[in-house]
């Protein structure tokens, strides 16, 4: 499928430059390219997910999870509290996407994010992760529709999938922040997935 859409690419560039003296045949070429960009992306993401539920979930450290997405995600500072360090999570090994997506969501759409901040407290419902950003937020019409296949100006399946790999093991997530001061995801991890790190 890749080696279709760039052969197709290649034919639209090939177009572009011998007609693009006539305005409106250029805008329909770069409309379609626009298109064949998404889709091209959507094929290299949905690749990333072509083993969701299928290897055994494990334990894994959250602040080790999100130094690991560091070299994936720039321009914004992403701050672990280090009270963290004492839990571990029982979730799919596809974790780390989760905290990408979160931290991508939140390049595209929070207009100017540049600090996140992740940190825990134990409730009687499990284990709450939040994660919050100094964006723009989310307004109350999106909050539950976020999280819906096909939502969204990029893919669509970014916050779906992120519900996704977190439902396997039993974790939630919902957005809570206040519009106009950053978006706040909290992910519920309840008890029997989470334990405390004997040091």
């Amino acid at each position: 499928m890749l080696n279709k859409l760039h052969c197709i690419g290649l034919q639209m560039e090939i177009l572009t430059r011998k007609l693009s003296e006539d305005s409106g045949v250029g805008d329909s070429l770069e409309a379609i390219g626009t298109q064949l960009q998404s889709l091209e992306e959507m094929i290299w993401f949905t690749s990333d997910y072509q083993d969701l539920g299928v290897q055994v979930p494990a334990w894994h450290s959250i602040p080790l999870v999100i130094s690991g997405i560091r070299g994936w995600v720039h321009g914004i500072a992403i701050e672990p509290d280090p009270n963290l360090a004492q839990y571990e999570v029982y979730a799919d090994p596809l974790l780390s996407k989760v905290f990408y997506n979160l931290a991508d969501n939140a390049v595209r759409h929070g207009c100017g994010v540049t600090r996140i901040r992740v940190y825990g407290k134990e409730r009687p419902e499990g284990l709450v992760i939040f994660w919050e950003d100094d964006g723009i937020g989310i307004s109350l019409t999106e909050k539950e529709r976020i999280f819906s296949k096909g939502h969204g100006k990029h893919t669509g399946l970014g916050l779906f999938l992120v519900r996704e790999i977190l439902s396997i093991t039993g974790i939630t997530i919902r957005e809570t922040g206040i519009p106009g001061t950053g978006a706040r995801f909290e992910m519920v991890v309840p008890a029997g997935a989470y334990r405390r790190v004997v040091s």
